[in-house]
């Protein structure tokens, strides 16, 4: 690292080209193509999966809630084993459903223990 390290000659230029504007939209362009490149999305997929490590043991944290979501449109009703799955799928946030059984919970008893979302 140390064969690296910035010289003041080298950190003054980048600071003076950090400074232009052309440049930074320049270098916005570029970060914005490379981010949504195909290729580097398939990346982020390996380097996901290989950092989940080893499945946690069997009663280990907290239980994973199952949720029912109701199709509105299509009276069909879909159970995912967790919130987790339940929020990718929808395409809503976690926080948003961990809000909504709260307030379900709050405002009124649910059948059967399971609010529906």
């Amino acid at each position: 690292m140390r064969e690296k390290a910035l010289t003041p000659e080298r950190f003054e230029h980048l600071k003076n080209l950090n400074a232009n504007p052309e440049f930074k939209a320049k270098r916005l362009e570029h970060l914005k193509r490379f981010n949504s490149s195909n290729e580097h999305q398939e990346h982020l997929k390996r380097l996901h999966r290989s950092l989940k490590g080893r499945p946690r043991a069997e009663g280990a944290g907290s239980p994973s809630i199952s949720v029912e979501v109701l199709d509105t449109e299509n009276n069909v009703t879909t159970v995912f084993p967790s919130i987790s799955e339940a929020a990718q799928a929808t395409g809503v946030t976690k926080a948003n459903i961990y809000n909504a059984f709260k307030r379900l919970k709050e405002n009124a008893h649910c059948p059967q223990g399971r609010p529906i979302i």
